[in-house]
């Protein structure tokens, strides 16, 4: 029995004729179709750039321009209609969380550098960049000088007419004078490492993780249980204070080691992930609170002046009596 099996076709060449070669066109098409990239290559290249939100770090005021580092930047707004209104916005490079105003010029700090802007018209000119070497934490301005302290060793600066005061981030507080040169004057120690510090007055705030030192002539004569972040001075010895949580203080600082709380507000919480007072700007009768994704909280405090009421207590039921 003879099984079938399908044939195989072959070619052999006959004596004297080359073997066949592939076909060059089918080889050629098949070596194109594997040099193909899988995706086309393309070059990004920015052609636009804007803020998503504004978080408030820090406020600087002038005249009727309100100032803010918006993390993002600097925007300037409008302070002479209320609420004040944005009137321009620049980007800076880094995350600007610093603002201070002096010479004619704002300086702000944005990550490794210090940047010089100015208002032009109703316009924001982002003049030069400056690569400080580090983080800027503070940046103080004088008439002569200005001060930047870095994450290489300074923490905070704080003037106090022709004192500065230095924090180290340890527990010292170096103390100088700047006019009419700068000259080491002395020491504060704190019972604590020391995060900010502020001045108004001769009197020097201490801010450590939890509470606040208060000092006189270098001399620690009391605290407060807060971590006080911003200070700005409304009338004599009275000043709002900002903290590491979301509450604004008016504080009277007549006797230094009692201080007596006036005035304190809860800004309400937002969707975003800062939720404290950043700074806060008093002038003409008005409070400004910076605090981040909160927003500019601003306050009417022109009625807010002495005396100031402590504390009342109602009676009820309460009548007149008239003897005639």
């Amino acid at each position: 029995m003879t099984e079938n099996v399908a044939p195989t076709l072959s070619r052999r060449a006959p004596a004297g004729e080359p073997a066949p070669r592939p076909r060059p066109g089918l080889f050629a098409v098949l070596t194109f179709l594997l040099a193909l990239p899988a995706l086309p290559q393309c070059n990004f290249t920015p052609v636009f750039s804007d803020q998503f939100r504004s978080s408030i770090l820090d406020l600087a005021i002038d005249g009727n321009d309100l100032w803010a580092a918006t993390s993002y930047g600097v925007a300037l707004y409008d302070r002479s209609v209320d609420p004040p209104r944005l009137v321009a916005a620049v980007a800076v490079p880094g995350t600007t969380h610093l603002l201070r105003l002096g010479n004619g010029v704002a300086y702000a700090g944005s990550g490794n550098s210090l940047a010089v802007l100015r208002k032009n018209g109703r316009a924001l000119q982002l003049i030069r960049t400056v690569d400080a070497g580090a983080p800027v934490n503070d940046i103080a301005v004088t008439t002569l000088a200005l001060f930047v302290a870095t994450r290489n060793g300074l923490a905070q600066y704080t003037l106090d007419g022709s004192t500065l005061y230095v924090a180290r981030g340890d527990s010292t507080v170096d103390v100088f004078t700047i006019s009419p040169i700068v000259q080491h004057t002395g020491t504060i120690v704190a019972p604590s490492s020391v995060t900010a510090i502020h001045a108004h007055d001769g009197i020097v705030f201490a801010s450590t993780a939890v509470q606040t030192y208060i000092f006189v002539a270098g001399n620690n004569v009391g605290s407060i249980p807060f971590s006080m972040t911003s200070l700005a001075p409304l009338a004599g010895d009275v000043s709002f204070a900002g903290s590491t949580d979301r509450t604004l203080r008016a504080i009277d600082f007549t006797i230094p080691g009692s201080p007596i709380t006036l005035f304190r507000d809860d800004l309400p919480p937002s969707g975003g992930t800062i939720n404290r007072v950043t700074s806060v700007a008093t002038s003409g009768g008005r409070a400004y609170v910076g605090a981040g994704d909160i927003g500019i909280v601003d306050y009417d405090v022109s009625a807010f002046t002495a005396p100031f009421p402590m504390r009342s207590t109602a009676f009820a039921g309460a009548t007149s009596i008239v003897s005639l």
